[in-house]
């Protein structure tokens, strides 16, 4: 046992002995003694962990750690869900001492203590899930009972990893008590384990007071898709709690109830972006028709994530009249957009989104592609991507203009050469020159509007007082040095 492992409480150890094991006679000594005698020695002990007082169990704990019985493992691993600290922390000691190892595993889970513990806790959880030991079942479910509030709490959690339909009614109960954390954690754990009895108290608990207790509740409905939670979850989608809002949108597209497709559109205009994404995603599986046209406006919404979830929704629905708004946001600013309207596109049989996304990316061989097929609608959401604010991908939009040889893109890449930006200024320049037209008029026009843009005047204006600086200041070293006498030792002498 190491040290500082298990905090022991000698006061109540001493007192325990003192109190119930007196003239029992020296513990190791027992542990010599023929079984019998062993046995009878240790009895008493055993009957010591079901003592009401506390400091009883700890005495006797400590004590069984010490007797060497093995006996004692099974009485000991129901004592770590003891309500009292010491008890536990003490029957943990006695099991590692008797080489138990699943002692310190239901220990470990129980009492974190900074990263480390909550690392070593998870590891823990894990290991008991596979294990499958209904000991540590029952010693975990025994700790949601515990005195300290956060003891309750990472019980519950580690009941959520064990994924055991025996914890389903304690945790149930766990959701009616007075601490807002607990309750929450049993809500998460109850969705861990996915059982169909907890559908009825997590209705109840989204009119919880505790925010968190109601996001976790409708997230579980989600997984449950129970049916009669579709009405609740509608209402609270007027949640004053934008988390919640969140929950009840995702949970309501899980459950699959045509009747939320009106509360659904509803909170396509909330304030907060996360919201109106999972109202979007959800619309998406509930598959309306009806929903193509607001869909279609999200994708102008001004958040990212917002107009990947309408993407991907449309995606979903299915509907052909969202063919060319999908086609316009593969030129979008994000990548998240992108990818979501290419994977929209390739839903409707259009593998060309998912070129032109490759083509954004910088790759040649989608770029050859696009060449090869000069699908006239290839150019929108190229020429629009040419406003990219990252120069990577204008670049590799102008690369692939250049490549379908589109003329139509002419004017956007005549604007991106003409820009301040020297790396996309040549990138374009070299797009135009591989645009399927004439030399004259078509980029002889184009390279004199691309000369009269400001940062043209500009460019060609420092580069010609460079010029002058260089020539001007040639000209003065040369009289300098026309000017320059050097003395030799004879002309020192005169």
């Amino acid at each position: 046992m190491g040290k500082g492992r298990f905090r022991i409480n000698p006061g109540a150890v001493v007192l325990g002995l003192l109190a119930s094991f007196a003239g029992m006679g020296s513990l190791p000594a027992a542990a010599e003694e023929a079984p019998a005698e062993a046995s009878r020695r240790t009895d008493p002990l055993l009957a010591g962990l079901a003592n009401p007082r506390s400091v009883v169990r700890e005495a006797a704990a400590l004590a069984l750690g010490k007797a060497g019985d093995r006996r004692a493992v099974d009485p000991l691993l129901h004592a770590l869900g003891d309500p009292v600290d010491g008890v536990r922390n003490n029957a943990a000691a006695a099991l590692e001492a008797l080489g138990e190892p699943l002692g310190r595993l239901i220990h470990a889970s129980l009492v974190p203590t900074g990263k480390e513990g909550e690392r070593r806790a998870e590891e823990a959880r894990k290991e008991l899930a596979g294990r499958k030991d209904p000991r540590a079942l029952a010693a975990v479910t025994r700790a949601l009972g515990a005195w300290d509030m956060y003891v309750r709490i990472e019980a519950a959690r580690t009941l959520g990893a064990l994924g055991d339909p025996g914890a389903v009614e304690p945790l149930i109960r766990a959701m009616t008590g007075r601490d807002k954390p607990v309750r929450e954690a049993a809500a998460w754990a109850l969705h861990g384990i996915g059982d169909a009895r907890a559908a009825a108290p997590m209705i109840r608990a989204l009119g919880d007071n505790y925010e968190a207790v109601r996001a976790a509740a409708a997230y579980t409905l989600g997984k449950l898709r129970d049916p009669r939670a579709a009405g609740p979850l509608a209402a609270a989608l007027l949640d004053p709690d934008a988390g919640v809002r969140e929950a009840s949108a995702y949970a309501l597209g899980s459950i699959g109830d045509a009747e939320a497709v009106g509360p659904l559109l509803g909170v396509l205009m909330d304030p907060r972006e996360k919201v109106r994404a999972a109202a979007a995603w959800s619309l998406g599986k509930l598959r309306d028709r009806g929903a193509v046209g607001p869909l279609v406006a999200l994708l102008g919404d001004p958040v990212p994530g917002v107009r990947a979830a309408a993407a991907f929704a449309l995606g979903e629905l299915g509907d052909r009249r969202a063919v060319d708004p999908l086609v316009a946001s593969l030129g979008d600013d994000a990548s998240a957009v992108r990818e979501g309207a290419a994977a929209a596109l390739e839903a409707f049989g259009m593998p060309v989104g998912r070129r032109i996304a490759a083509a954004l990316g910088g790759s040649r061989e989608a770029m050859a592609e696009l060449a090869r097929e000069k699908d006239p609608s290839f150019v929108g959401p190229l020429v629009r991507a040419l406003q990219n604010p990252d120069g990577g991908v204008r670049r590799a939009a102008a690369r692939a203009l250049g490549a379908v040889g589109d003329p139509r893109a002419a004017d956007a890449l005549a604007d991106l050469a003409g820009g301040w930006n020297l790396a996309d200024r040549l990138v374009a320049l070299s797009a135009l020159l591989r645009l399927s037209r004439p030399v004259f008029p078509g980029f002889a026009g184009d390279a004199l509007r691309v000369a009269a843009r400001p940062a043209s005047v500009a460019y060609l204006f420092g580069a010609a007082c460079i010029a002058a600086l260089a020539v001007l200041g040639w000209k003065r070293l040369r009289g300098r040095r026309r000017g320059f006498r050097p003395r030799g030792r004879g002309a020192a002498g005169i």
